[in-house]
């Protein structure tokens, strides 16, 4: 049998669990617009999320706290940063491909 204080902790449960629902589809209908990307993107960027935040001094604790907030983030919009991730790697993949050919290039003339 469950008591009244069972039941109000199982609601207060539920009530966040679909708050946290409702919450997640705020982020995803933000960051799945053009703009939204854009500014996620600068949020990865930013947020050092795809870099190393142990750099054996005092800023380490600063980039992680920096790092923390963004993993945050991305963990209300798990199938969305899969996508926005790979855009990011393809654009610099794009980049480095292109710094190689003007090597190439210079070494040729």
């Amino acid at each position: 049998m469950e008591t009244p204080k069972e039941r109000a902790q199982r609601d207060r449960e539920k009530a966040d669990f679909l708050s946290s629902l409702e919450l997640r589809e705020c982020y995803r209908m933000t960051f799945e617009t053009e703009h939204g990307r854009r500014v996620l993107e600068d949020f990865i960027e930013r947020g050092h999320m795809l870099e190393t935040t142990c750099s054996g001094n005092a800023w380490s604790y600063f980039y992680e706290g920096e790092r923390n907030w963004i993993l945050r983030i991305t963990s209300m919009i798990p199938d969305l940063i899969g996508r926005v991730m790979a855009g990011m790697m393809a654009k610099r993949q794009g980049e480095i491909n292109r710094q190689i050919a003007d090597l190439a290039n210079d070494e040729e003339e």
